[in-house]
């Protein structure tokens, strides 16, 4: 189970990956599996294979974590995004 710590530094580096965005979907593609395996990693706590770490596998530890509301993907996306920025205090990255 992640702490606070390594919540805060997986959010902090898929901000960096994702240019600000918190955007899992902009980590898709072979070129960006390290990147993957590196968060699950820093998320879980734990040493993580390449293909354990999918952009499905990274979304849903960071939805499991965020606790979304709503029902709708899209929405839950959008609420996704918010909590990263709220949890970095990071409300003027806004995309």
């Amino acid at each position: 189970m992640p702490n606070e710590m390594n919540i805060t530094a997986a959010i902090r580096l898929l901000g960096e990956y994702t240019s600000g965005r918190f955007d899992v979907d902009n980590l898709y593609g072979d070129h960006n599996a390290q990147r993957r395996q590196h968060l699950m990693q820093v998320l879980t706590c734990t040493k993580v294979p390449r293909a354990k770490a999918g952009v499905n596998a990274l979304e849903k530890a960071f939805m499991a974590l965020a606790k979304p509301p709503a029902n709708c993907l899209a929405l839950q996306r959008d609420f996704f995004r918010e909590w990263c920025r709220n949890r970095l205090g990071a409300r003027q990255l806004a995309a």
